[in-house]
């Protein structure tokens, strides 16, 4: 989950994920106010009066932008639970189906009180939350770099490959741990501090300090 304000680069970096692993950001993205039903599939009643559930186009991509998320329906928010679940085989409507995007989520909510009220407990609990704030945190060459994301395109040797970033099924305690330890360092002492004592996955890495606009 990505939160901030309008031009902060909440969608730029979604845009850049797509860029990095050589996928088409418009295949991958919804704008999230505009849908009317659930992205990653719809429920259809079929003969017998009995129900299925029909995955999308965007159920089957290995990544899925899903933009102002705080801004849609609370029908439309609940459907996209499944990919959360860690488990891309799922039950749904008596049929295992697979839900292979891993999601991310941009939302705007408000500055004051608790920011991620709007959001799903359940969804956010595992997530990566990153908190960019807000456009004036950052200078007008920053914003500037927002904008080239869309327009840059990466040579097949500049792109990374989803498979090599697989780890192996087993994987050593203290591999892991260093793969891990990123997560911890990174962090800021105010991110830190609005989550204390929770996993590496649920803690909020902030904006930056404000520095002065060029």
């Amino acid at each position: 989950m990505v939160l901030g304000g309008t031009g902060a680069g909440k969608s730029a970096i979604g845009v850049l994920v797509c860029r990095l692993f050589g996928l088409d950001p418009d295949v991958m993205t919804r704008q999230m106010p505009t849908m009317t039903e659930n992205p990653l599939g719809r429920r259809l009643q079929v003969e017998g009066g009995r129900f299925r559930f029909q995955p999308s186009g965007l159920a089957r991509q290995p990544f899925a932008l899903l933009d102002e998320f705080d801004k849609t329906d609370a029908a439309v928010r609940k459907g996209v639970w499944p990919a959360f679940h860690g488990n891309t085989n799922l039950f749904l409507e008596e049929e295992v189906h697979d839900i292979a995007p891993t999601p991310m989520l941009t939302a705007n909510p408000p500055e004051k009180g608790d920011r991620l009220r709007a959001l799903l407990p359940h969804a956010r609990r595992r997530s990566v939350v990153l908190d960019v704030g807000s456009a004036s945190d950052y200078t007008r060459a920053d914003v500037r770099r927002f904008g080239d994301v869309y327009e840059r395109q990466l040579a097949p040797n500049q792109q990374l490959s989803l498979e090599a970033l697989r780890p192996p099924a087993a994987l050593a305690p203290s591999t892991r741990e260093w793969i891990e330890e990123p997560a911890q360092h990174f962090l800021t002492d105010k991110g830190r501090a609005v989550s204390p004592g929770a996993p590496a996955r649920e803690r909020r890495t902030l904006a930056p300090p404000r520095v002065p606009r060029a």
